[in-house]
């Protein structure tokens, strides 16, 4: 946050700031300027300048989601109410330091790997020249437990992605997702595609499709999760159109009061 492009509008840093740490769980900060302001104690001048920089597009973002807005607002036809577009990433890097920390660690495991495998070149070109010359017999054995220890080393440090890794931010989307049934086999179809890397990406889907879709739709119309998930509705757009108004008229007489509540 520091070093991006945020770091040139002052206005903007210190309104995120005070957002991410007024925001839900699911990143919502479900609350006018005026409030912003009265409980953080910036001027709301400054709160609304900062807001306008934080919902615009930005191309040099470091993610492309939502055109690298900070924030949107969680329904179009009223001024107020948003949510942080990446608000698990910021979530989890925690601060500043935890993230220059998280960049140390990164690029030191980079570099020992890549030495590791020059390493491991060299020792196959040694090996090479070692087996055309008959009298250096010693000298190939010795070469090829070199290579051998190499292989063991590279093998050892390729690392797996953990189940527990794979779930993570299942139980985020799980909160905002409208119809709750069928959880175990809705997290199998979450592990199974790898959707702990598209977090952000598929809460942002979500949130809009309740707003403009699924809220409109009688319960028992509502996907399963887990047929969402298998779908792959979150490739879906958006938007409720005419096609979905049509099928809601047409079922209306055989749906029950209970599944109206969500048509309303």
């Amino acid at each position: 946050m520091y070093d991006g492009t945020l770091a040139d509008n002052w206005e903007a840093l210190i309104t995120f700031q005070q957002m991410i740490v007024l925001s839900n769980a699911q990143g919502i900060i479900d609350m006018t300027t005026i409030a912003l302001s009265r409980r953080t104690g910036i001027p709301i001048d400054v709160i609304e300048k900062g807001i306008k920089i934080l919902e615009k597009p930005d191309k040099y973002s470091r993610t492309n989601v939502e055109d690298g807005r900070r924030i949107s607002l969680i329904d179009e036809h009223k001024p107020w109410g948003w949510y942080i577009v990446n608000h698990l990433k910021y979530r989890n890097i925690g601060n500043h330091e935890d993230k220059k920390k998280a960049d140390r660690i990164r690029i030191a495991e980079k570099r020992r790997l890549l030495q590791i495998a020059t390493n491991s070149d060299k020792s196959r070109e040694v090996v090479k020249v070692a087996h055309t010359d008959t009298d250096t017999d010693t000298d190939t054995t010795q070469q090829t437990l070199v290579l051998t220890s190499d292989k063991k080393v590279l093998k050892k440090n390729k690392k797996r992605v953990s189940k527990k890794e794979k779930e993570k931010g299942f139980e985020d989307w799980w909160k905002i997702y409208i119809r709750k049934v069928n959880k175990p086999t809705s997290k199998k179809y979450w592990v199974r595609d790898n959707l702990y890397l598209r977090v952000d990406e598929l809460i942002v889907t979500l949130l809009k499709q309740n707003q403009n879709k699924y809220s409109k739709l009688a319960m028992k119309f509502v996907p399963h999760p887990s047929t969402y998930l298998n779908r792959k509705n979150y490739e879906d757009e958006n938007d409720c159109g005419d096609e979905n108004k049509k099928f809601r008229d047409q079922n209306y007489e055989t749906t029950n009061t209970e599944d109206l509540k969500w048509m309303n």
